[in-house]
Order: C-alpha cells, then structure tokens, then sequence
C-alpha cells in the first residue's frame, strides 16, 4: 500500500470514530432515564386524579370526611397529601373562604405565588407552624370548579415529593 492510500483509508477511520463519538452522545442526552417507572400507580376515578409513588411508599386514607389520599415512607408519617375539596367555600383555613383568591389573603400562608398547574390556576404557599415543626408546601389547583389541595412536608422526601408531583396527571 502506498502512503496516499494508507493515509485516506485513516482519514476515513476517523471521521468515523467522531461520527460515532457525536451519535452517541447525542443519543445518550436525548433519552432521559425514568426514575418514576418502577414505581405504584394511585389512581381515583372518583376524584379524577392519579399519580405515582416508590414502590415502599404506603397510601392512608385521611380520615375524618375529607376525600383523598396520603402517602408515607412508614405508614405512620404523612409525607405528601392530596386532597379534594367539591368548592372552594369547603376549604376550611383560618378564615371562611368564598373564592379561590381569597386563599391569597390567609395570613398562615407565606411566599404565596399564582401558578399554572396543568393547564389550571393554581396558588402555591408555604404553611409553617413552629410549633409541631412543621413546613409544607401546598398548591391549591382550581379544577371544574373543585379544587385539589396538593401538600408536601419540605423538612421530609422533598426531592421525592417533587418527583411524585411531576408525575401527578388529571384524568378527568
């Protein structure tokens, strides 16, 4: 073989190898890994929504006539709550509410922001209460006249928490 050829046959080897290095690395950055898909699905046709959770996660019922769910890594700690109110006038704070914007005006809720939910208004505070401890997040969304209270405990699983929120979806 002659140098011309070898040398052209190299080129070729190389601009192959960088094509091959540039696929893959954009292959490897398109296709984001689903931390969620091993994890259980709730779901509740009744209240039109589902989400996913770790699959050691427990569901509770929330007792006393309230409508949702909560989850715990321990089955006694609730960590993340969702709970479903048929008006806003059912949801009891410090004050009676009779719209949706009057939830901005109770004064245990700080850094309260509007939001767009999936596609819905939507409120976020933080609820504190020193006393127990306690500091929550809690998105209020405005759905077909209902609203869904979507709370999680920041001082606990925040980073699971945000990743049940991302999989939370409406179904109806």
């Amino acid at each position: 073989m002659n140098q011309k050829t070898i040398i052209t046959i190299l080129g070729i080897v190389i601009i192959i190898l960088i094509g091959a290095t540039i696929y893959f690395a954009i292959i490897n950055k398109s296709t984001p890994v689903d931390e969620t898909a091993s994890w259980q699905v709730y779901s509740n046709a009744k209240l039109g929504f589902e989400m996913k959770y770790p699959k050691d996660w427990k569901t509770m019922p929330l007792g006393y006539d309230f409508q949702g769910v909560s989850l715990s890594k321990d089955g006694n700690k609730s960590i993340f709550t969702v709970v479903y109110y048929k008006s806003v006038s059912d949801i009891s704070g410090s004050q009676t509410v009779k719209s949706f914007d009057e939830l901005k005006k109770d004064p245990l809720y700080k850094n309260v922001k509007e939001i767009n939910f999936l596609e819905n208004k939507a409120l976020s505070v933080t609820f504190v209460n020193l006393a127990i401890n306690l500091s929550e997040t809690i998105i209020f969304v405005s759905k077909n006249n209902a609203v869904y209270k979507i709370s999680y405990d920041d001082n606990d699983a925040t980073d699971v928490s945000k990743q049940i929120l991302t999989t939370f979806k409406f179904t109806k």
